[in-house]
């Protein structure tokens, strides 16, 4: 994936429409640069630096990242973070930036997006943890994406392999930390990855799920995941993506 074709020509798209994104721009608004830096690709957007795989990749956002996880939970100073379905680290450098002399735990199964999560989060107290998260421990098949934010269990209709990775529960991987503050996007596997966290669900901690719409199966994983968290007892507020996203809602739980 690293230095294709389409790689180059997309780093040179999203450069040249700048001017664009500048004047009229709403979630994509706001200046990107993408270019080649050493094994990897360099995405700046409001003044973060990424490290991807790919070019595909529009960076972090600090505004994106408070109306979809922060409209009813905060991040404290201080809080430890598990970030699972990390990626590249889009909101673990947020996270990190928001929750420091705290620490983020970075989970994410696939090898170059591990690779630059140790480099994008550099400079903050973090450990990053190369598994998928799963109801249960067990080697599954995991689905590449053109996008580095694609890769998924579940699997998209663009996908262009996949490899096998280990898997494990949240419970398992939180073992001996006190968690603050939990975000999920799996990419629609919330379920599953939910069902291993049952132990730290009943703790006082904060949690924010991205829901997906599932192409194959024609639904979406929102009423599932809201019905799990109220079955463990936790408060629940669904919230909409932003503007211009049709994703379904976003959901954040308590106790």
């Amino acid at each position: 994936m690293i230095d294709s074709m389409n790689d180059r020509f997309y780093a040179w798209y999203i450069n040249a429409t700048n001017p664009y994104r500048l004047l009229f721009g709403k979630r994509k608004g706001g200046f990107i640069w993408v270019k080649k830096s050493g094994r990897f690709w360099l995405v700046s957007h409001e003044g973060i630096r990424l490290y991807s795989p790919s070019a595909h990749c529009l960076g972090a956002s600090v505004g994106v990242f408070e109306q979809r996880f922060e409209p009813v939970l905060k991040v404290e100073r201080g809080d430890t973070v598990m970030d699972v379905g990390a990626s590249i680290g889009d909101t673990s450098v947020i996270f990190a930036r928001k929750c420091a002399p705290g620490k983020v735990i970075a989970v994410e199964p696939e090898p170059l997006n591990c690779e630059c999560l140790e480099l994008n989060l550099a400079g903050f107290p973090h450990k990053v943890i190369q598994r998928a998260a799963w109801g249960r421990k067990e080697t599954l098949k995991f689905h590449i994406n053109p996008s580095v934010m694609g890769h998924s269990i579940a699997g998209l209709p663009d996908d262009i392999g996949s490899i096998e990775v280990q898997a494990d529960t949240i419970d398992s991987m939180a073992e001996g930390t006190h968690i603050d503050f939990l975000k999920i996007d799996v990419q629609g596997a919330e379920l599953e990855a939910l069902k291993g966290a049952k132990d730290l669900l009943k703790t006082g901690i904060k949690v924010v799920v991205e829901t997906h719409y599932l192409e194959e199966e024609m639904r979406s994983t929102l009423p599932e995941v809201v019905c799990f968290l109220k079955d463990q007892g936790l408060n629940v507020k669904t919230t909409p993506q932003i503007k211009g996203c049709f994703a379904p809602d976003i959901v954040h739980a308590w106790r």
